[in-house]
């Protein structure tokens, strides 16, 4: 996959992650495949930005896109690690005044545009496969056992 490069973190590290390139399901039943079987970007969106947040990236995600042009050509996906029962207020406070790129809450099987971002909903975890974006179910009932999100969609990206 030509067009994806990666920079990771541990996910507990640093409150932004940025990867650059992807319950019921799991992430290994939703991607698949190479780009020559169809996985991987078409060119309607050929870079895709993946950003890892926990509740403290918040600063840093709006001095980011204060400085990105609105019209890279790029679509951004932002992952927050947050617990289920938090609201996050991430799109209200990047819209107001840090960009004005077209914010969209992910629904499953949304396609990528450019110039776009893109957050998730809380309880779920998203892939990316096929230039599409798909949300799986977080496993509530593993008690405290950890959820990596973060991990998760760095791994379809990749």
């Amino acid at each position: 996959m030509a067009n994806k490069e990666s920079a990771t973190k541990n996910e507990s590290a640093s409150p932004v992650q940025v990867g650059v390139a992807p319950g019921t399901e799991t992430a290994e039943d939703v991607v698949g495949g190479s780009e020559a079987e169809g996985g991987g970007c078409s060119e309607r969106c050929p870079y895709v930005v993946g950003i890892g947040a926990s509740a403290g990236g918040l600063q840093a995600l709006q001095e980011f896109f204060g400085n990105m042009p609105q019209d890279s050509g790029l679509a951004f996906v932002i992952v927050q690690h947050l617990s289920p029962e938090f609201k996050s207020l991430m799109s209200e406070l990047l819209s107001r005044r840090y960009t004005k790129m077209a914010l969209h809450h992910v629904e499953h099987g949304m396609p990528l545009e450019p110039n776009s971002i893109y957050l998730i909903p809380p309880k779920k975890n998203v892939v990316i496969c096929q230039d599409k974006l798909h949300l799986i179910d977080q496993d509530l009932t593993r008690g405290h056992l950890p959820n990596f999100p973060i991990d998760i969609f760095f791994h379809s990206l990749a």
